[in-house]
């Protein structure tokens, strides 16, 4: 049966006043949970964690910092990111109205800048409008095949891919590992390696263009 890791969550998400749903996932791809306390939080989480680009995701790490006349007061970061690139990126998740009433930026950006543990490569705020519904519906529908844990599926997959031809639909790597709507699934998981990839804003399904390796920059 697989080890699943538990949060490594600082503190215990609470409910906010917006978009207060409360929760947590699982991470298939390093087999730990991981909380989000908003629903903006949880749309990033699983686009984060479905993204090839992201090595790692932890939730409410703190973080302490300089502040004039307060001493090292605490922050816990919403995510903080290991990129395959070696950068750590602390993320702030809020709602743009929000980010903009409470000059969130701002605020995030001098705590980086006085940052004495826990310190990062770069602070980021992402709201609502850095996500579309495609990357949120493709991110849930990698995660969710993901769970599925089935790493002959992906082997058999990735077996098919070389015999691919520049472009082809995910159904049809599906019908060339033998594995039918199984090997549809793992094609799908699969696409969080960067082994085959989607155009931006193609949406996941049986039909849906794809090429192997990472996507053509337009």
């Amino acid at each position: 049966m697989r080890r699943i890791e538990p949060s490594v969550a600082h503190r215990i998400p609470r409910p906010k006043k917006r978009g207060s749903r409360t929760g947590s996932i699982v991470d298939p791809f390093r087999w730990v949970v991981i909380r989000f306390e908003s629903g903006l939080e949880e749309d990033v989480l699983f686009s984060l964690v479905a993204s090839p680009d992201v090595r790692a995701v932890r939730e409410q790490q703190l973080i302490r910092y300089r502040c004039p006349n307060s001493g090292t007061p605490e922050y816990h970061s919403d995510y903080q990111v290991d990129w395959w690139s070696g950068v750590v990126s602390t993320i702030e998740c809020k709602y743009d109205e929000d980010s903009e009433r409470k000059a969130v930026p701002a605020k995030i950006g001098g705590i980086g800048r006085n940052a004495v543990l826990g310190t990062t490569d770069d602070y980021r705020v992402v709201t609502q409008f850095d996500l579309d519904d495609i990357t949120i519906a493709n991110a849930r529908a990698i995660v969710a095949c993901a769970l599925d844990d089935d790493p002959e599926g992906l082997e058999a997959v990735r077996r098919a891919l070389p015999g691919m031809p520049e472009g082809f639909a995910l159904g049809d790597v599906a019908d060339a590992s033998g594995l039918g709507f199984r090997g549809y699934r793992a094609a799908v998981a699969l696409l969080q390696s960067g082994a085959l990839s989607l155009a931006p804003g193609v949406a996941v399904s049986p039909d849906a263009r794809a090429r192997v390796g990472r996507p053509v920059a337009s």
